[in-house]
């Protein structure tokens, strides 16, 4: 996320180059889908229809039945596109997207709303929004990172993100921030930044941003306080990115990356036990601490922009097993104390505190494996302390010592020596190198510390404290879902009778409508006046067909030059001799009647200019030469006078089209009539002028 200013009349083409949208592209497509899905619908449609209707009606764009109607169209043609259902949240992404200034074409905004929920929601709207659930618990996780305290509050008061980080994940805070010119703010760095992720870290900072309001709000306000916060000023918004930014850079990339997976990739639904569970803490990846220790070895610090966090390694193995090897700079909390001295640990867990809170460096609690009772003890110690940024590392020491021989590439079986992230190993007392052979006695030693552990207070407190929450979340939880789907059916079946009153009004009033228009004298004087138009209309057509057909005729008997189908075609078969050519060709307005001429040149060496310049009539004409004989229809006008004139059986024949010959048939036509009829011609174009659209004879 950055913090980059973009101008108002610019964001619709900075939003276009983001996200790599081509405008005839787009255009191209949403013409596909529009003809694919024509007449389509979804099973929800009514629930898109009533969504789209309460989506910012405030603003006067959407007070236009136009751009609502475009809305649940563009809605209903994705669904149908992308194969998934309609979830409601949907609209609230893309309806800013139709508020931009200038308004952007209707295929770019389908596109620009495919590639934000491609990048930004992938999963989310899936069917059971399961990545939608999973990052809940990985948002407390987050939040009790960065501040203990608050997330702490929450906690005692049964405040999941659940509750109220739905509506900001789900839409980017387009149905959270109702001022679009904050929420464009926020988008415009969302976007160009491109990470998935920024979104939460965004929401972070807005808590954060809220954190004396909330405690303020301590008691039975505090669920409406958290889920209606304030929206920010559009110059809160550049605090609120730069401080996003802060929060991303300090938080464990391998923790980061844990969350993009549960936002990209498709997850199983959770299990009841997976919803009601809480985490003790945030896990790190052992080689993310291996990492900045090499880079804290090298003093690269100062080089680095994106440089790795310093972290400090709290190491609560027992002091014989931590003797044997332990990571690179790790500091040692002898779980043992907890049993013989607890004053003296706890005045080492606050020691450890202090230093890293000095150098202001990150906890990690390293143990045998990650369900060790010990680092769950030092765990919740810390956190009692209000300790930020502290986390534990995924697999423990087990883990880490796989990390660390795989990355200086040496073998178990040669790790007498140090390795360059292992400090003090001794493979034949490592318990991974070596691991101890199991016996009764072991057995019973272990039974022993296990229940020493169990018997203690604050671990059979906390114990059963887990186990209150658990059943207390799942309660919840069941209580939520419950609340959703009646308000579900509820609002279903409330709509529903509005729609079917709603459309037995609507159809009653049509019916009334008909009625009083059958019997309006109006629509029964329209309707004598449009049968009296198409009986002259006929009228005229016939006369005007009669007489074309009569000046036809007549030019065939005072024409010399024009003769009879039969008569041309036999004066084809013998003009033809070895000197001479026989042309045969029609009109194109009279192709019954066909005409001849001759060209003094044998047939094989005439040309398509020898026909043209030949050609008895004046003026200009164009022409089109039968290729075979058995092609009745098949004319083909050839463009090179130097070429071979195309023949017949030893004939060529032509069709003849002359330019301007239907306009100048017209006009002979009408100067041969006699006055009355012109004057009684005139009289009915006047009048079907007057009561219909003009009627073109040629036509």
């Amino acid at each position: 996320m950055t913090t980059g200013q973009v101008a108002e009349h610019d964001r619709g083409m900075a939003w276009q180059s983001v996200f790599n949208v081509n405008a005839r592209f787009a255009e191209m497509e949403w013409t596909s889908i529009q003809e694919r899905f024509a007449g389509q619908t979804l099973a929800n449609q009514d629930v898109i229809r009533a969504d789209v209707d309460r989506t910012h009606v405030h603003h006067a764009v959407f007070q236009n039945g136009g751009r609502k109607q475009e809305l649940e169209l563009m809605l209903t043609l994705y669904c149908l596109h992308h194969n998934v259902s309609y979830k409601q949240g949907m609209h609230e992404v893309l309806a800013p997207l139709f508020l931009l200034s200038p308004a952007l074409p209707l295929p770019v905004i389908y596109q620009l709303y495919s590639h934000i929920i491609q990048r930004f929601l992938p999963r989310m709207f899936a069917d059971e929004l399961v990545s939608l659930q999973k990052s809940f618990p990985l948002f407390r996780q987050l939040l009790q990172y960065h501040e203990p305290a608050l997330s702490a509050l929450l906690d005692r008061n049964f405040i999941i993100p659940d509750l109220y980080a739905f509506p900001w994940f789900l839409t980017l805070f387009g149905s959270t921030f109702q001022d679009v010119d904050v929420l464009f703010k926020l988008w415009d760095a969302l976007f160009e930044n491109g990470d998935i992720v920024s979104v939460h870290f965004f929401s972070l900072a807005f808590v954060l941003h809220h954190r004396d309001l909330i405690i303020a709000a301590d008691g039975p306000t505090l669920p409406e306080t958290i889920s209606k916060l304030p929206s920010p000023t559009p110059a809160i918004i550049d605090q609120l990115v730069a401080q996003a930014l802060v929060y991303r850079s300090t938080t464990p990339r391998s923790w980061v990356k844990q969350l993009e997976l549960v936002l990209v990739n498709e997850c199983e639904p959770s299990t009841e036990a997976e919803l009601s569970a809480i985490s003790l803490c945030m896990e790190v990846d052992p080689a993310e601490y291996i990492v900045a220790c090499e880079w804290a070895a090298k003093d690269r610090d100062l080089l680095l922009i994106d440089k790795p966090i310093r972290f400090v390694l709290v190491d609560c193995r027992p002091i014989e097993q931590f003797m044997t090897g332990h990571p690179l700079r790790a500091v040692h909390l002898d779980p043992n104390l907890y049993e013989q001295d607890i004053e003296a640990w706890n005045r080492g867990a606050s020691d450890i505190l202090s230093i890293a809170r000095s150098i202001e460096a990150h906890i990690v609690v390293l143990s045998e494996s990650a369900d060790d009772p010990y680092l769950s003890l030092t765990v919740l110690h810390l956190l009692e302390s209000n300790a930020a940024c502290l986390s534990k590392a995924n697999a423990g020491y087990v883990g880490f010592h796989e990390w660390a021989f795989r990355i200086s590439d040496r073998s178990v079986s040669s790790a007498t020596a140090n390795v360059d992230y292992m400090a003090g190993h001794d493979a034949g007392g490592c318990l991974v190198c070596s691991p101890p052979q199991e016996s009764s006695n072991f057995k019973h030693k272990a039974a022993q510390l296990l229940a020493s552990i169990r018997a203690n207070p604050k671990v059979a407190a906390f114990a059963r404290n887990a186990e209150r929450r658990r059943h207390e979340y799942a309660d919840m939880w069941q209580t939520i879902r419950k609340n959703q789907l009646h308000n579900l059916q509820m609002f279903s079946e409330e709509f529903s009778k509005k729609l079917s009153t709603n459309m037995q009004a609507f159809w009653k009033g049509v019916n009334k409508n008909v009625t009083t228009m059958k019997n309006s004298k109006q629509v029964q004087a329209f309707s004598a006046k449009t049968a009296e138009v198409s009986a002259k209309t006929a009228e005229m057509t016939r006369r005007a067909t009669s007489w074309l057909s009569n000046k036809f005729k007549a030019a065939l008997t005072t024409n010399p030059r024009r003769h009879t189908a039969s008569s041309a075609a036999n004066a084809a078969q013998d003009g033809s001799s070895e000197h001479q050519t026989c042309v045969v060709y029609a009109m194109e307005a009279q192709r019954d009647v066909l005409l001849q001429y001759s060209i003094p040149k044998p047939i094989r060496e005439v040309t398509v200019g020898d026909v043209v310049r030949s050609f008895p009539n004046e003026g200009v004409f164009s022409f089109k030469f039968k290729m075979d004989s058995d092609a009745n229809d098949e004319w083909v006008e050839v463009y090179d006078e130097e070429a071979v004139v195309p023949q017949v059986n030893g004939v060529v024949k032509c069709l003849v089209v002359a330019e301007g010959e239907s306009r100048s048939l017209l006009s002979d036509a009408y100067d041969d009539e006699d006055e009355v009829d012109r004057t009684s011609r005139s009289h009915r174009e006047q009048e079907l002028q007057v009561a219909s659209p003009p009627i073109h004879l040629l036509d």
